[in-house]
């Protein structure tokens, strides 16, 4: 798959999975199925590129990517590729379904599925993920600077900061951690563009 240049965030090993109750992961046993969020496209009123420096910590492991993120009216493209430029994984989503290839084995971070919920996450507006969300069975409880992913329990299930106040959360820089698969993501943006679109 090639894409342009694009939005952004994490790494590598899964197939996405339906929606389910989160349950806490502590680094052994089967990984949780992702929020598997939904989100249209046209819902972010825009269309844009990221390319930015991802740095994971999972499993004890710490590893960084490259993401080249593509947003348009139709789809979600994304690349993750290694310092060398190898790619090691791609996905692209469509609003509703999302297909995943992954190019290098053993790269290990977050599987792939996850990376595309924590895009959505950090880079959707707050009107169109806080439904999708609602939908999904969470909430989101979110500031200027912060994003906080609730479950049906009250439990905080993800939280993202961002260095600075935005107009749009779109390609800002933050740190993410996700209370549930237990790794953290350092996302620094290197260069991006936006575009609005009518809706």
């Amino acid at each position: 798959m090639t894409v342009g240049r694009a939005l952004t965030l994490l790494l590598v090993l899964v197939l996405p999975g339906c929606i389910s109750a989160p349950a806490s992961f502590h680094g052994n046993g089967p990984i949780p199925k992702p929020i598997n969020l939904q989100i249209p496209l046209r819902d972010f009123g825009m269309t844009g590129t990221l390319s930015q420096k991802v740095i994971g910590s999972f499993r004890g492991k710490k590893k960084t990517l490259r993401f080249e993120v593509e947003l348009t009216q139709k789809k979600l493209a994304v690349v993750a590729l290694t310092s060398l430029g190898l790619p090691v994984f791609s996905l692209t989503y469509d609003g509703t379904n999302s297909t995943i290839k992954t190019e290098m084995k053993g790269a290990l971070l977050p599987p792939p599925a996850w990376i595309l919920d924590d895009i959505l996450i950090a880079n959707a507006p707050k009107a169109a993920l806080s439904n999708a969300l609602d939908r999904a069975g969470y909430r989101l409880d979110s500031s200027p600077t912060r994003r906080q992913i609730i479950d049906a329990e009250g439990h905080t299930v993800m939280h993202i900061d961002y260095s600075a106040p935005a107009r749009s959360s779109w390609g800002s820089d933050l740190k993410l951690v996700d209370e549930m698969l237990k790794y953290r993501l350092t996302v620094t943006t290197l260069k991006k563009t936006r575009q609005a679109t009518i809706q």
